[in-house]
């Protein structure tokens, strides 16, 4: 081992008598001459970044470093205690790393750790780390930018600590500060989002743009209650919540003729975009399961609906919805299989189209709803960055 770290001690002499010298690219030389500012970051972020910069780094390169443990590297040989105030093209690590700055690509067995602004490829088995401005691409179980991010970050979970471009690509994904751009996971969540979030759990406080997921609780977002009458219900009472312009919809809907009750559990995602400064056009898409005279029918009874309408805001926190609606009864216990002689119908408009698909029954109709929406209404809620 010794052997081999000596040869490329040598190789690397000569690459730095080549290549130590000021880059000619200004970019690079903006990146070289950047220092965090670390005073507003918690502790265990400025336990990091403290213990990475204590002076501007010089302007040195060495197109190639290989490392065992941090102490145990080709760097050491060259540079004494401190090599990571040099810039590689290719850095090796074969168990961890802590090195200075990248323009180009980093494999590592375990980790990496970049102290230095840097650009270009980190890979690693367990974690990839960077301290400082990075350009380019984390992939890793974990990836950790706490300087300024642009790029991807592909893994299992995924951090930013600091504002952030690009994309969040894992299962976890979480950007304490601001990204402008997407996050893909099961869970996501950040404090300030320019673009769109993707999961099944969505968690912001703003986003400018939109969270599309099964949840998306969005601190500053959208949130209404509205109790309706329908071509089917009743009373429908309805839960929407989201950030940007989609949202989730959760419905709890209430039918009675004579004597027979019916009730529907309902879920939807919706979308919703002002066409002036208080009043808004949506479209909705829902479905729910009912259950006949009873708390719970087992079996497929489902309305699936589509409605398109127009939120009209009367004062600050009321609106009136008003929405014509297409609606699809996919069912078991109607049709050649009615559920009891003289069963009152489910709705009161006229079928368009009924089919019955051996033991399934297919009814289509055009219906209404009309209602008042309660709640975070009328201007947009996201601030300006």
């Amino acid at each position: 081992m010794k052997k081999f770290i000596l040869l490329f001690g040598l190789i690397n002499l000569w690459s730095t008598f080549l290549w130590a010298q000021e880059p000619e690219d200004s970019e690079v030389a903006s990146l070289l001459t950047f220092v965090p500012d670390t005073s507003k970051q918690d502790p265990f972020v400025s336990f990091l970044v403290n213990n990475s910069l204590d002076e501007a780094p010089p302007k040195k390169w060495i197109v190639t470093q290989v490392s065992l443990v941090p102490g145990l590297s080709t760097d050491n040989l060259l540079m004494g205690k401190k090599p990571w105030k040099t810039t590689h093209h290719y850095s090796l690590n074969l168990l961890f790393g802590i090195n200075g700055g990248l323009q180009g690509m980093e494999l590592g067995g375990l980790g990496n750790v970049l102290r230095m602004p840097s650009s270009g490829f980190m890979t690693a088995g367990g974690a990839n780390i960077t301290q400082s401005r990075f350009y380019g691409v984390q992939a890793a179980p974990v990836n950790i930018g706490i300087g300024k991010f642009s790029g991807t970050q592909l893994g299992l979970t995924n951090l930013l600590t600091s504002e952030g471009k690009g994309a969040q690509l894992g299962v976890v994904n979480l950007a304490t500060d601001s990204l402008k751009g997407v996050q893909v996971a099961c869970l996501n969540m950040g404090r300030y989002i320019k673009g769109v979030q993707v999961g099944i759990l969505n968690i912001a406080d703003e986003v400018d743009g939109a969270s599309i997921g099964i949840l998306s609780i969005v601190k500053k977002g959208y949130r209404s209650m509205e109790v309706s009458n329908t071509s089917t219900y009743d009373v429908l009472a309805t839960y929407r919540m989201g950030g940007g312009d989609i949202y989730n919809l959760f419905s709890l809907g209430y039918q009675e003729q004579s004597g027979y009750k019916r009730y529907a559990l309902g879920y939807g995602i919706g979308y919703h975009k002002f066409i002036d400064r208080k009043n808004r056009f949506f479209a909705e898409a829902s479905a729910f399961h009912i259950n006949e005279d009873e708390l719970w029918t087992n079996g497929l009874n489902l309305v699936s609906k589509v409605n398109v309408g127009l939120e009209l805001r009367l004062f600050p926190w009321v609106a009136v919805a008003v929405s014509p609606s297409l609606n699809v009864l996919t069912s078991q216990f109607y049709g050649a299989h009615p559920l009891t002689e003289g069963t009152p119908p489910l709705y009161r408009t006229n079928t368009l189209f009924e089919k019955q698909y051996t033991a399934t029954n297919v009814q289509i109709w055009a219906g209404y709803q009309v209602g008042l929406r309660f709640g975070r209404l009328g201007e947009k809620v996201i601030s300006k960055r």
